[in-house]
């Protein structure tokens, strides 16, 4: 039944490919219909607690059906004779090349996506927790947890990994699979924005190439985790914003579509990450401006009200459920957990270090003495102007300093230098032959590096900002194909020569990474001779049902694994949890139990606002850090325990019958 998702979306695709679009802007436009659809269908599904195999198979199943009946025979076959365009796209060395980069790239992905389970720590703790008990309650109503990132979390990509694992009878075998879909239409995206900038077609390849190679998409392509999607629906709108630009005022169907077309992709990027609002603002802000001297104040009202209604339809169980909860905060700015994430130094001087230090962590290489060096460097032009590194009001924890992180291969960390020369060659050139450029390119670097800094400036500065920041990062890769063809127009070699190049280099660097990622790794480091990481584990010689725990949570295996034998034994179906370490990673021992009833007990986030669990448990885990434990626990009655108290890492974990807590 998981076919039913891109069954549709191929129906949808050749549709509008039928009717003379290109094919990279249906299969964009198919896909936001489709996410679209999986917004609605949740959000529609969940207000009667129907979130189960039969609903959700109907309601991908009849818009199927709907769709090839609406579309007609003639269209959809128009549409499938249009896939023979397809290989006349590759016609030379540079397009050759890019065209096998990127499909290398998207193999080795959708390899790491499919053959791993979910090892991502942040997923293990959150992300896939809130999906088990979506599923498992049949709504995304908020439920009671001792995690707050639970509940307040941008919902979009578990929305996706929901449906799937609805489809497929319970299974997570598909859940990286919504990023990985994101990881394929970013590279399309960016093409297309290239393309509108001016990037002929070689230079369309070189972007698409180039957004195929950052380093933290093509390992956020195998996880649960938001940033990707966020980037892919924050690129989709700012296309559909220059294309209403482009659209003639005689064509007044149009318009309104693409209008309707910018409030949905940003609705989906707000509900895939909160950092789409400081990322899309300074795009907003000029195409309003744009659109008024255009076309006048009265199409800027119009748009504006359109997009707006779209945006509010799209996005308002979410931020109505929201609201009620955090007493008016529709975005959970106030939600717990979320106030480390902005700075609280806003002094211009203190902003801008902290955007330097922040894309600075772009530079991150797998050499400490190099990137010890580059820390000193900045640091010390830094502290010469006066700048305060170590400002604590500009930092997530006053416990880290800042400097570059060699964790290449990490998904929360992984640096793209070889993207950043690329970007600032791009601007060279583009500065270089400025009179050549399009107007509309000149506005979208201006406002691309606005908000980069922007965001760099505003978010509190930690080791893994490169995640946070990948969105805005995206957005300045389509600029790379522009001034590949300018490049390429003005007849300098040498210069197109150093694109290839450094693309090569960067591909080779993303391969890499890829490759032996500290997650998903798909080669044998230890057969290869390379010291990278603590153990050698992969789909190769693991079996998959034990990778989350070898991966992830190792420390924690042998007491999961002992937890779920005693529940097994005694054949308890309805489990508390009371989880007392934060940012604990549950989501194992919920996967060894996965046919079990669970619910939170105990201390949970907002009790008196979320409702707490009507289901009596029959045995409560317990969940205590090892520094509040109470040795004289051990001392109760062996009655109340199914077995001994389970010591891993930092944490004691306590099976109790209930009643007995």
């Amino acid at each position: 039944m998981p076919a039913l998702i891109p069954l549709l979306w191929g129906v949808v695709f050749l549709g509008i490919a039928g009717c003379g679009r290109s094919l990279r802007e249906a299969g964009i436009i198919a896909l936001t219909l489709v996410a679209v659809w999986t917004l609605v269908i949740t959000t529609v599904l969940t207000q009667v607690s129907a979130l189960a195999a039969l609903p959700v198979a109907l309601a991908w199943g009849l818009p199927i059906v709907a769709c090839g009946l609406c579309v007609g025979g003639n269209r959809l076959r128009a549409g499938a004779a249009r896939l023979r365009e397809i290989p006349r796209a590759v016609s030379s060395a540079p397009e050759l090349l890019s065209a096998i980069g990127i499909s290398v790239l998207l193999a080795a992905t959708a390899a790491a996506a499919l053959l791993y389970p979910t090892t991502n720590y942040d997923s293990l703790t959150y992300h896939m927790p809130r999906v088990f008990f979506w599923y498992q309650n049949h709504s995304v109503a908020y439920f009671a947890t001792s995690e707050p990132r639970q509940l307040f979390s941008s919902p979009f990509v578990e929305y996706g990994v929901l449906q799937l694992k609805i489809l497929a009878g319970g299974s997570d075998r598909l859940a990286g699979l919504v990023q990985w879909t994101s990881y394929v239409g970013t590279i399309a995206v960016t093409s297309l924005l290239a393309a509108r900038l001016g990037a002929q077609r070689r230079g369309q390849w070189v972007a698409a190439l180039a957004a195929a190679a950052v380093p933290m998409a093509a390992l956020q392509a195998s996880t649960t985790q938001n940033d990707l999607t966020c980037a892919l629906w924050l690129l989709t709108a700012v296309l559909a914003m220059l294309h209403y630009l482009e659209v003639p005022t005689r064509e007044r169907r149009e318009g309104p579509l693409c209008i309707i077309w910018v409030g949905a992709a940003l609705a989906l990027a707000v509900l895939s990450k909160p950092t789409a609002y400081v990322i899309a603002f300074p795009f907003i802000a000029w195409f309003a401006v744009i659109v008024a001297k255009r076309f006048g104040v009265q199409r800027l009202v119009f748009a504006t009200a359109t997009a707006l209604l779209t945006f509010g339809l799209l996005g308002s169980a979410w931020f109505i459920q929201t609201s009620s909860v955090l007493g008016g905060d529709p975005i959970g700015v106030t939600a717990p957990g979320n106030t480390h994430i902005l700075v609280r130094d806003f002094r211009p001087g203190a902003l801008t270090v902290n955007a330097v230090k922040n894309a600075s962590m772009q530079l991150g290489t797998p050499f400490d003495s190099v990137n010890a060096r580059t820390t000193a460097i900045i640091s010390g032009v830094l502290r010469t102007f006066g700048g305060n590194v170590e400002n604590p009001r500009t930092k997530e924890t006053t416990t880290e300093t800042y400097r570059l992180d060699p964790r290449v291969i990490n998904h929360d960390i992984a640096p793209a230098p070889m993207i950043g020369l690329l970007a600032l060659l791009s601007v060279m050139v583009i500065l270089a032959r400025w009179s050549d450029t399009l107007r509309i390119t000149r506005h979208y670097l201006a406002i691309s590096a606005v908000s980069w800094w922007t965001l760099n400036a505003l978010i509190a500065w930690n080791h893994y900002v490169n995640r946070v920041t990948l969105g805005a990062l995206m957005l300045a890769v389509p600029l790379v194909g522009v001034a590949y063809t300018l490049a390429e127009r003005a007849g300098k070699k040498v210069v197109t020569v150093a694109f290839m190049t450094m693309l090569i280099l960067a591909v080779g660097w993303t391969v890499f990474v890829t490759a032996f990622s500290s997650t998903n790794r798909l080669v044998s480091a230890r057969a290869l001779g390379l010291p990278i990481g603590a153990r050698d584990i992969g789909y190769w010689n693991v079996p998959y049902d034990d990778l989350m725990l070898k991966v992830q949570a190792a420390e924690y295996e042998q007491a999961f694994r002992s937890v779920a034998d005693a529940v097994n034994a005694e054949n308890i179906d309805r489990i508390g949890l009371d989880v007392r370490s934060g940012d604990f990673r549950i989501y194992p021992l919920l996967y060894l139990l996965r046919d079990r009833h669970f619910s939170y007990v105990g201390d949970t986030v907002l009790p008196a606002r979320i409702p707490q669990s009507t289901t009596r448990p029959q045995a409560v885990i317990e969940v205590i850090p090892v520094r509040e434990y109470d040795e004289s626990a051990d001392s109760v009655d062996s009655q109340t325990l199914l077995l001994p108290p389970q010591r891993a890492a930092d944490v004691v974990i306590l099976v109790k019958r209930s009643g007995t807590r």
